[in-house]
């Protein structure tokens, strides 16, 4: 992970978190999701059903990260 990375998932990322996926919280919950996972593309989103999940996924996958690094 880049210090820019960790940088935006420390400084940015909280400012979406609890919010309604669309747009750029979707955009910031994928980029997060991308991050933590090293991945080098988003996750593809085919179906608004999966945004539920998608948030819960990433919230518990933030959290285990914070705690993991200490932030």
């Amino acid at each position: 992970m880049s210090e820019n990375d960790r940088d935006w998932l420390v400084n940015n990322f909280p400012n979406y978190i609890g919010r309604t996926l669309r747009g750029d919280v979707l955009h910031a919950y994928l980029e997060a999701e991308r991050i933590i996972l090293n991945r080098e593309k988003h996750r593809v989103v085919s179906c608004s059903c999966q945004l539920r999940d998608i948030a819960t996924t990433i919230n518990e996958l933030y959290s285990k990260w914070q705690r993991e690094n200490n932030t």
